[in-house]
């Protein structure tokens, strides 16, 4: 199989060459040599320009309002798909009787009875709902071109009433990192009293099922607590069984009482005397003449 080389224009010509050159009898002018030479180091130079070009990525470019609809398209596009997830999913709702600052609002369908094609939502007036109870998400309103348009949920509760419910306008805004029904609840540590929570589940169910991971929490830590006044009990009992110290111990005695190893040893050595300062915390010092104890200063 030919190499790239043997494919390559110049390269019989170059062997020509070589063999017309060794021939004695050739008298090419050296002028023509130099031409070949010229043209055969263009070729190479060519093709390693064509080498190059094959390994540059184009840069890609798009104006800003392009890239800001594509921005709004796929926030719409996550947030249909999350509006879409709750049809026919089961909520709860119970009433807050200490009349909340934030409460939940209902609104009966206007007069067309519902959402007619396109993006608004004809309401009628707004209802309460005194009892515990749960509803059924039906369908949600369309997504206007106006990302302010409010979107609503359309809910049906067990007697067959129909109602609306505005969805979460944080929740539009970025329905990856917010929820996407207003007044969802949070959880019992981000809960406020004086809100009012659309459960998605029955409300008793969810708080026993916080109750029982508030105590598991509370007998872990319980535990802990136990087994840390265990510990230091022990270590305490084990400090004193080891003993003090005094005056005349040397410094293995001294290591193995219950001062143990210092933080820091400070020594200045004499012509026949070494003196030693050993440092514990808490302002306590040892001090050593030749190795041998003879002050405690604490």
């Amino acid at each position: 199989m030919p190499t790239l080389t043997d494919m390559l224009p110049f390269k019989h010509s170059f062997e020509a060459r070589q063999q017309r050159d060794s021939n004695p009898n050739n008298k090419t002018p050296w002028r023509v040599k130099m031409s070949l030479n010229k043209v055969l180091l263009t070729g190479c130079f060519a093709l390693a320009l064509l080498a190059m070009s094959t390994s540059i990525v184009l840069a890609e470019y798009v104006s800003e309002s392009d890239s800001n609809q594509k921005a709004n398209a796929d926030k719409q596009t996550k947030t249909t798909a999350a509006l879409e997830s709750l049809r026919g999913k089961t909520f709860w709702y119970r009433p807050n009787s200490e009349h909340p600052i934030s409460k939940v609002e209902f609104f009966e369908p206007g007069k067309n009875g519902g959402a007619p094609e396109g993006s608004e939502v004809i309401l009628g007036e707004k209802f309460l709902v005194t009892t515990e109870t749960s509803f059924v998400v039906v369908d949600f309103s369309k997504l206007g071109e106006r990302s302010y348009e409010p979107i609503f949920l359309k809910i049906e509760f067990p007697d067959g009433k129909v109602g609306y419910l505005k969805a979460y306008s944080l929740g539009i805004d970025d329905p990856d990192k917010y929820p996407i029904m207003d007044h969802l609840y949070p959880g019992k540590e981000m809960a406020y009293d004086f809100s009012e929570y659309i459960y998605p589940a029955p409300p008793q169910e969810i708080i026993a099922s916080e109750e029982k991971a508030e105590a598991a929490k509370k007998a872990k830590h319980e535990k802990e607590e136990k087994a840390e006044a265990a510990k230091k009990a022990k270590d305490a009992a084990a400090w004193k069984a080891r003993g003090g110290v005094k005056v005349g111990m040397n410094a293995a005695q001294v290591l193995k009482s219950n001062w143990g190893k210092p933080e820091k040893i400070n020594r200045t050595i004499t012509s026949n005397v070494t003196h030693e300062q050993w440092v514990y915390g808490e302002h306590n010092y040892l001090y050593f003449e030749n190795g041998v104890l003879t002050a405690i200063q604490n």
